[in-house]
């Protein structure tokens, strides 16, 4: 069980940014759509993508909710699946608003 600190909850330590980029591409999402789903600031997941922050838990609760993934997708150590580039063609062929839905 997460422990809170003076701040509110500590960080997933063990948070991989790549599964979230992985998740995210896979549902079509930008980082904007991500965020506004989620109700984060798009610069929070920008943060969470390249390393420099790891989400809280209830944060990362939100995003795998948005992305349909269990939280523990998103930690290190599980296996990567394959992502064939040509299954994520149909994604820039959607309208913008068919993304959050």
């Amino acid at each position: 069980m997460p422990t809170r600190s003076a701040t509110g909850w500590y960080p997933v330590a063990d948070f991989d940014p790549r599964r979230l980029i992985q998740a995210q591409r896979l549902a079509c999402l930008s980082r904007r759509d991500l965020a506004q789903a989620a109700g984060l600031d798009p610069l929070t997941i920008q943060s969470w993508e390249i390393g420099v922050r790891q989400p809280r838990p209830d944060q990362l609760a939100r995003v795998a909710k948005v992305l349909g993934y269990p939280p523990p997708f998103f930690l290190h150590g599980r296996p990567y699946a394959a992502v064939d580039p040509m299954a994520l063609h149909w994604c820039v062929a959607r309208e913008p608003s068919q993304l959050a839905n």
